[in-house]
């Protein structure tokens, strides 16, 4: 069965304690993980920015990506995955296309499996 993998990301202890925490954005993904009766491996940043992709634990998700086996890598929000738009699209063009995955976002309805989920990534990512 395919594995789906989470990601989590605050960039400091004043987003986590005023934002959405590390813990709160985990209990979302393992909710969507119960929801489609799926496992989810949760890969978490803590104090690092969105502004690039020098972060311990995404690479540690690209790389799992690479591997193969990944049916969808699900996150809170798309600028928890990053803040810039050329790195979004080069991580699901470049990495989770070619192995077979999606990007979900599950509080933003995106999921890049189908065409209307690739027209919002489109449309917020050029926010985050």
């Amino acid at each position: 069965m395919p594995a789906i993998l989470g990601y989590c990301r605050v960039s400091s202890e004043e987003q986590a304690a005023h934002g959405i925490s590390i813990d709160a954005q985990r209990d979302i993904l393992n909710g969507y993980a119960a929801m489609s009766q799926s496992t989810i491996r949760i890969f978490e940043d803590a104090g690092f920015s969105g502004k690039n992709t020098n972060r311990p634990a995404l690479q540690q998700l690209l790389a799992a990506v690479r591997a193969g086996g990944v049916s969808a890598v699900v996150v809170w929000k798309l600028d928890r995955l990053s803040r810039s738009l050329r790195d979004t699209l080069t991580m699901i063009e470049d990495v989770f296309q070619p192995a077979g995955a999606s990007l979900v976002s599950v509080t933003e309805s995106i999921d890049t499996s189908t065409p209307s989920g690739r027209m919002m990534l489109n449309l917020l990512a050029s926010f985050a």
